[in-house]
């Protein structure tokens, strides 16, 4: 996790968060006062406490329009099969647009019709 929290100075070097905080929200999520029926129970909710933590603790100190890509890097780094390779690249915009005969309707304003063939093409199931 903190490997990812890390790779926000790629983003911006004023992202850079030391060890120390990212142990101190780590024990932060790990003194949980509520009784639990089993240990692994207990490690579930810790997991989930350590994600929602680190969201609202290192989230607030982003800039706003960093926040969604912080958040989705998260995922991404703790639950990768949510996002597969080929949304992720198209996230990225790591993709080559294929060229398709994708009927785009009459609404959508031109500038935007080569971004929506291409999300279509790759993401078919929209």
């Amino acid at each position: 996790m903190y490997i990812f929290i890390n790779d926000l100075q790629k983003v911006n070097n004023m992202y850079r968060f030391s060890l120390a905080l990212f142990i101190k929200i780590f024990n932060k999520s790990l003194n949980i006062q509520l009784t639990f029926k089993s240990i692994q129970e207990k490690l579930q909710y810790a997991q989930q406490f350590l994600y929602r933590n680190i969201l609202d603790d290192l989230g607030i100190s982003l800039f706003k329009q960093d926040r969604m890509l912080f958040a989705l890097h998260i995922v991404r780094g703790v639950y990768p099969e949510k996002i597969p390779d080929r949304e992720w690249n198209l996230f990225l915009g790591q993709t080559i647009s294929k060229s398709s005969e994708i009927p785009i309707p009459n609404w959508v304003p031109s500038e935007n019709k080569q971004s929506l063939t291409q999300l279509c093409s790759f993401i078919p199931q929209l």
